[in-house]
C-alpha cells in the first residue's frame, strides 16, 4: 500500500508539471465472481474526496482521475464527471488497465484522456444489470439496448415477421426481465444516445 501511494504521488508530481493538478484513483474489483460495479455507493465518497480538494494550497487547476473498471451505472459515471467539472477547470482521466462500459462513458466527460499502452476503453451501449439474478450480490446479467435490438433483429432474420409473433417474443422479453427493467434499459440507451452528441 506504501508503495502504491509513493506511485500516484509521483504520478501527481509529473501531472502537475504545467500547473498544479490532484490525482483521484477509482478502481473497483475486475476479479472474476469478485467483480465491483460502479454504483451509486461512490458518490459520497466521491464527493469527500472533491472537498478535500478545496482544501488543497496551491488549489489544484485541473485534476486527473485514474480509473480502473469494468463498468456499471452509466448514471453514477455522468454524477462522477459532473461534479468533478463543477468544481474545477480541467479534468483528465487516466486509463492504465480497463475502462470498460460506464468507465468508457466516464473517461469520454474528461477533457484528456491518457491511456498506458495496455489501458482499454469499451462500448458505451449502456447495459443494466438486472437485480434478483444469480450472480455476485444477487445480479443477474448486464443487459443493453443494443442486445434486446439485437434479438428482434435475429428473430426476423429467421423468418418470424408476423407482427403477432413478434409481439409474443417482447411479450416473453417482458416477462423474463420485467417491464420496468426493460424500460430502464431503454431509458438509458437514450440517455446514452443524447449525451454522446
Amino acid at each position: 500500500m506504501v508503495q502504491r501511494l509513493d506511485w500516484y504521488r509521483e504520478l501527481e508530481d509529473l501531472r502537475s508539471a504545467g500547473g498544479p493538478r490532484a490525482l483521484l484513483v477509482y478502481v473497483t474489483s475486475t476479479r472474476p465472481n469478485l467483480e465491483a460495479l460502479i454504483s451509486s455507493e461512490v458518490i459520497p465518497e466521491f464527493l469527500e474526496q472533491l472537498e478535500a480538494l478545496s482544501r488543497l494550497e496551491p488549489a489544484p487547476t485541473g485534476v486527473d482521475l485514474l480509473i480502473v473498471s469494468n463498468g456499471g451505472d452509466p448514471t453514477v459515471a455522468w454524477r462522477m464527471m459532473t461534479l468533478l467539472r463543477e468544481r474545477v477547470k480541467n479534468v483528465g482521466v487516466l486509463v492504465p488497465q480497463a475502462a470498460f462500459s460506464a468507465a468508457t462513458f466516464l473517461a469520454l466527460g474528461a477533457d484528456e484522456i491518457v491511456m498506458h499502452p495496455n489501458g482499454n476503453l469499451g462500448p458505451i451501449d449502456g447495459q443494466y444489470v438486472l437485480p434478483g439474478g444469480p450472480g455476485f450480490a444477487g445480479l443477474g446479467p448486464p443487459v443493453s439496448s443494443a442486445m434486446v435490438g439485437q434479438l428482434m433483429q435475429y428473430a426476423t432474420a429467421q423468418g418470424v415477421t408476423l407482427p403477432a409473433h413478434l409481439g409474443r417474443l417482447f411479450d416473453r422479453l417482458c416477462r423474463e426481465m420485467g417491464p420496468m427493467e426493460l424500460g430502464r434499459v431503454a431509458r438509458i440507451a437514450q440517455w446514452t444516445r443524447r449525451s454522446r452528441g
